[in-house]
C-alpha cells in the first residue's frame, strides 16, 4: 500500500473512531443528563458550571468513606422516605415543590422533567442549580450503603 493510501486509511479510522467516542459521549449526556450551576451576581461575578453526571460518578470513589458513614449516620430515619419520594417523582410530571417568596427574596424548588431545579433571587444574586434525578437516588443508594457497612 502506498504511503498516500496508508494515510487515507489511517485518517477514515481515526474520525470512525472519533465519531463513536462523541456519539457515546452525547448518548451518555442524553440518558444520564448534565448538573449544571450558575450564579450571577450584581457585583458582576458569574459562575456557570456543567458537568456530566458520569463526571460525577467517576468522583464517587475519591470521596473518603468516613463522609458517607457521616451522612448516613441517621439515614435510617429519613432515608425511606427520600428513596419512596424519589419513586413517585419519576412518575409525576412537572409541578412546582416549593415556592417561598419575601419582599427581597424567591425561591423555587420544582420537578420538571427528570431533574430537580432549585432557582433562587435575590437582589444581589441569581442562584440557579439543576440536578438529575437519578444523581439524587444515585447519593441516596451511597449514603444507605455506608450506613449499611458501618
Amino acid at each position: 500500500m502506498n504511503p498516500a493510501n496508508q494515510r487515507t486509511l489511517l485518517l477514515v479510522g481515526f474520525l470512525c473512531v472519533a465519531s463513536a467516542v462523541t456519539a457515546g459521549a452525547v448518548s451518555h449526556v442524553i440518558n444520564h443528563g448534565l448538573i449544571s450551576v450558575r450564579v450571577h451576581e450584581q457585583d458582576g461575578a458569574n459562575i456557570s458550571l456543567c458537568v456530566p453526571t458520569a463526571a460525577v460518578w467517576a468522583a464517587l470513589p475519591l470521596v473518603p468513606e468516613h463522609v458517607w458513614q457521616d451522612a448516613g449516620r441517621h439515614s435510617d430515619e429519613w432515608a425511606p422516605l427520600a428513596d419512596s419520594i424519589l419513586d413517585d417523582l419519576e412518575e409525576f410530571g412537572d409541578f412546582v415543590m416549593v415556592s417561598v417568596e419575601s419582599r427581597d427574596e424567591t425561591v423555587e424548588i420544582r420537578k420538571e422533567g427528570g431533574r430537580f431545579e432549585i432557582h433562587v433571587e435575590s437582589p444581589d444574586s441569581d442562584i440557579h442549580v439543576s440536578v438529575p434525578l437519578r444523581t439524587a437516588r444515585m447519593f441516596l443508594e451511597r449514603i444507605e450503603k455506608a450506613q449499611i457497612d458501618a
